[in-house]
């Protein structure tokens, strides 16, 4: 049976007039890996100054194993925050800034020095033990950074954004290191991000806020294939999203009409709609073919570009009125086409993989 380690109850933060988050409940089970993204500003990383301390809910609760934790000291509580910046000592060596946090505790310096390097060694970097953090790489400090906040063995890890200063190929390691602790540990991790890959790649469940709230929270795969409105859908991978109106809906299918063409998608089983009600309906990229054989939505547009992203190729398409639309596809799938910008292009998709939304 799951176990409860974290929970907000109506939490929020006002600044003067201005309200960061708006009153949002999230339970949080001991051992998940939760990461919070949505648009700058929505509230996310005021969340976990929050649960940090280092901000006062304006109003609502915060509770750790059933504790409220609204008046806690930052320093009495068992969530150590792994900053954007690192936030390393640069007047300490490697060692001793992994130690600090144990000699805050008040261990003896016998201990400290065993339990650092033991998390050193464990993250593979034991051997600059002496050396000033400020000589080591992006990696090796961001390796120090998540040795000083696990050697005091928390319940919970709070990470800021701790990826967006790393070059690529650097993050994808790390995002490889955190999923290792994460199971090897059985520590509970809770991971702000605007990355979706990093989310996606890593966390058992995303939480997707926007002006201070949650729009939708749950696993990764079930976010990405089923946001609950037009907001996630726009944010989360990339959905061709078109404004249109209910033609007919029977027989398990529905049939929008919007300016790119008459579409069909499966009826929803829950808010069905009614002919004339107006919905947004949405095709991810992805699900969408080229040149398609007996699709049951097609459109023919113009190619206007491609984007080239490593082995994904995005094609933007200018539909009927003015629409565009996208199409992801293989480098190698586009690359034997041999597309041409301005050429009419004919694109489909079957009705399973397209849904609607309330407008």
């Amino acid at each position: 049976m799951a176990e409860t380690l974290l929970t907000l109850q109506q939490l929020s933060k006002s600044y003067g007039p201005a309200q960061a988050v708006r009153s949002i409940d999230l339970t949080i089970e001991k051992g998940e890996f939760i990461a919070i993204m949505g648009p700058s500003g929505c509230g996310k990383t005021t969340t976990l100054r929050m649960i940090a301390g280092l901000e006062k809910p304006t109003s609502g609760e915060i509770r750790l194993r059933g504790r409220l934790m609204n008046d806690v000291r930052p320093w009495e509580r068992d969530t150590p925050l792994v900053w954007q910046s690192l936030a390393l000592f640069p007047f300490l060596s490697v060692q001793k800034n992994v130690e600090f946090g144990l000699k805050m505790r008040g261990m003896s310096a016998a201990d400290r020095r065993q339990r650092a390097m033991q998390w050193l060694e464990r993250l593979g970097i034991a051997e600059f033990a002496t050396r000033d953090v400020a000589t080591l790489s992006g990696g090796q400090r961001q390796r120090v950074a998540l040795a000083r906040a696990l050697v005091t063995e928390p319940e919970i890890l709070l990470l800021d954004e701790p990826m967006s200063a790393l070059d690529a190929h650097l993050v994808v390691r790390m995002q490889a290191e955190l999923i290792r602790l994460h199971r090897e540990l059985g520590i509970t991790f809770f991971y702000v991000t605007h990355s979706q890959s990093e989310a996606f790649a890593m966390a058992s469940r995303v939480v997707i806020m926007n002006g201070g709230r949650i729009e939708q929270a749950g696993p990764a795969k079930d976010v990405y294939r089923n946001p609950v409105n037009r907001f996630v859908a726009g944010f989360v991978g990339t959905n061709n999203i078109m404004s249109g109106r209910v033609e007919a809906a029977s027989d398990g299918r529905v049939t929008v009409a919007t300016p790119a063409g008459r579409f069909t998608a499966p009826l929803p089983k829950a808010n069905t709609p009614s002919v004339g009600d107006q919905v947004d309906y949405v095709v991810s990229a992805d699900s969408i073919a080229i040149g398609p054989a007996g699709a049951a939505n097609t459109v023919t547009g113009n190619l206007v570009s491609e984007q080239f992203i490593g082995s994904v190729v995005t094609l933007f398409i200018e539909g009927p009125s003015g629409v565009e639309l996208r199409v992801q596809k293989p480098q190698r799938d586009v690359a034997a086409l041999e597309l041409e910008p301005g050429r009419p292009l004919a694109i489909g998709w079957d009705t399973a993989n397209a849904y609607i939304l309330p407008a």
